[in-house]
């Protein structure tokens, strides 16, 4: 099976993975229980994703969502936020 991380980064190579709903509460964490950086998610994306080959749509679940972060990630990603 090809690797769907060279096809995000290479534009001449067919993508298997063309497409990605992230359902989150919005709020990263690390592996040891801190708070994440949604800047460092953001860099990874635009890092992970420069060509936006990958569709990233983003699905706020809960209370207390980051609305600014999920937006940003969906929209820099050619997708759309939406608030469950």
């Amino acid at each position: 099976m090809a690797s769907p991380w060279r096809a995000a980064r290479d534009r001449y190579y067919g993508a298997e993975l063309d497409t990605i709903f992230l359902s989150t509460d919005g709020s990263p964490t690390r592996v040891d229980g801190r708070p994440g950086s949604t800047g460092k998610i953001v860099l990874a994306g635009r890092t992970w994703n420069p060509l936006q080959r990958v569709t990233i749509h983003t699905i706020g679940i809960g209370g207390q969502l980051d609305d600014a972060f999920l937006a940003q990630l969906a929209r820099e990603n050619g997708g759309e936020y939406k608030k469950s």
